[in-house]
């Protein structure tokens, strides 16, 4: 799963151009990514690129050949990336948590 800049990855899964006023905002997503899985959560699940190559030498031996899947993590230097795997979960998170809490209101 590739990581590309919240833009970016905002623009490949949105909506169509006709819907432009109510399409997902960086900053809304980004806050909503933040709130659940936030990088320091991401790189206890192993789940976050650091963007550093890894030595020749270096091996995990928890790893079985297959790419890495990561959540999030940092691509052109310092720039904050996501997968579409992440933005998903947040949302999934957000909503259980509202359906708790409007559930919770119920009683």
């Amino acid at each position: 799963m590739a990581l590309k800049a919240l833009p970016a990855l905002l623009d490949e899964f949105g909506d169509e151009a006709s819907e432009a006023p109510s399409r997902l905002k960086t900053k809304e997503v980004k806050k909503l990514v933040d709130t659940h899985y936030p990088a320091a959560k991401c790189k206890e699940l192993k789940a976050y690129e650091s963007g550093k190559p890894k030595g020749e030498h270096e091996h995990d031996p928890h790893e079985d050949g297959k790419p890495p899947v990561n959540m999030r993590g940092q691509i052109s230097g310092n720039s904050n990336a996501f997968s579409v795997v992440v933005v998903s979960c947040a949302f999934g998170k957000q909503l259980l948590r509202e359906r708790t809490h409007l559930l919770s209101g119920m009683d």
